[in-house]
C-alpha cells in the first residue's frame, strides 16, 4: 500500500514537470514567432520615409533638391523637380535601393535652371528713338519708345536681341525763354522689356543743347553724353545736324538735333548712345536641350 502511494506521488510529480516544460516551450515558441514576425514585417512607412529622405539629403548631388517622398504600405512615390536627367535617375535609384521599398513611382520632373546674365556698369546701349522729344512740348518724367540698334551680349551669348523696345525717359527740359542761356534736354534709359519681363535701367544721361534765345546767327552747338562723346554741329535756318564721334566698340554714330527759336528737339530716328550706370541682371529661360 505504501509502495502504491509512492508510485502515485512520483507520477503526479512527473506530470507537473511535463506540463511546466510544455508551458515553457509554448512560451518560447510564441516569443520566437513574435520575433520572426517582427523581422519579416520590415520597416514601417514612416521609417521608410525617414530612411529615404536621409539617403537623399546625404548625397551631395541631391542635397537641397525639392523632392517629396510619400510611402503607402511600402509603395513609394517620389515627386519634385531636378535640373538634370542624371539627378533624376540617381534619386530614383537611391529610393529603389532602400530596404523595405516594394515599388517606386517616379514623378520627378527634369527642369533645367534659368540662365542668368549680368550686363555690367559701363555697357553701351545704342538705341534709335521712335518718337521725337521737344523741350517746348514735353515734360520731365515723360517716356518715349526706342529700339536697340545692336544686341546686348554676354560673351558670345545674345542676352537681348537688336530691335527690342527700350523706354527712354525725359530727365531734364529747360526752355531758353524762361532762363538765361540755351534750351536743353536730358534723356536717360528707363527700362527694357524682353520675353515678358521688364528690367529697370539706370544710365548716364544724354544731353541736347540748343542756341540761346534771340541769337539768330549760325552758332556752334553741342551734345554731351554720359559716354563722353564730343560732338559739334552747325545750325542754320532754324535746323541743325549733330554728327557724333565713335563711341567704344559700337563704331561711329550720328546724332541729329533740331532747333527752332528757343526750343531744342531730338527728332524721331535719332540714334543715341547711353552708358549703363548700374549693372543689370537678365534672367532667360533654360536653354533647350
Amino acid at each position: 500500500m505504501k509502495t502504491n502511494n509512492t508510485f502515485i506521488k512520483n507520477t503526479r510529480t512527473n506530470n507537473c514537470m511535463c506540463r511546466s516544460v510544455r508551458t515553457a516551450a509554448a512560451v518560447l515558441l510564441l516569443l520566437l514567432c513574435v520575433i520572426l514576425t517582427a523581422c519579416s514585417r520590415g520597416p514601417t512607412d514612416e521609417e521608410l520615409q525617414k530612411n529615404i529622405t536621409a539617403a537623399l539629403d546625404n548625397d551631395t548631388q541631391l542635397k537641397g533638391q525639392k523632392l517629396n517622398i510619400a510611402v503607402n504600405e511600402g509603395e513609394l512615390t517620389i515627386a519634385g523637380e531636378v535640373p538634370t536627367e542624371a539627378e533624376r535617375l540617381k534619386a530614383y535609384k537611391k529610393a529603389a535601393e532602400t530596404p523595405g521599398v516594394k515599388k517606386v513611382n517616379d514623378r520627378i520632373k527634369v527642369t533645367p535652371p534659368p540662365r542668368i546674365y549680368t550686363l555690367p556698369a559701363g555697357t553701351t546701349v545704342r538705341v534709335t528713338m521712335l518718337s521725337g522729344v521737344d523741350s517746348s512740348v514735353n515734360r520731365v518724367g515723360e517716356t518715349f519708345p526706342s529700339k536697340l540698334v545692336f544686341a546686348l551680349t554676354s560673351g558670345d551669348t545674345v542676352v537681348i536681341p537688336e530691335g527690342t523696345e527700350v523706354v527712354v525717359m525725359l530727365a531734364e527740359a529747360q526752355q531758353a525763354g524762361r532762363l538765361k542761356g540755351a534750351s536743353q534736354l536730358e534723356v536717360t534709359l528707363k527700362s527694357v522689356t524682353y520675353l515678358g519681363t521688364t528690367y529697370k535701367l539706370y544710365s548716364e544721361t544724354v544731353s541736347a543743347v540748343g542756341e540761346s534765345r534771340g541769337k539768330q546767327s549760325a552758332k556752334r552747338i553741342g551734345i554731351a553724353t554720359g559716354v563722353g562723346a564730343a560732338v559739334g554741329a552747325i545750325a542754320g535756318k532754324g535746323k541743325g545736324a549733330l554728327i557724333g564721334a565713335g563711341i567704344g566698340a559700337a563704331g561711329s554714330t550720328a546724332y541729329q538735333l533740331a532747333t527752332k527759336g528757343p526750343s531744342v528737339r531730338i527728332p524721331a530716328q535719332t540714334k543715341l548712345d547711353f552708358k549703363l550706370r548700374d549693372a543689370v541682371t537678365i534672367t532667360l529661360p533654360p536653354k533647350e536641350q
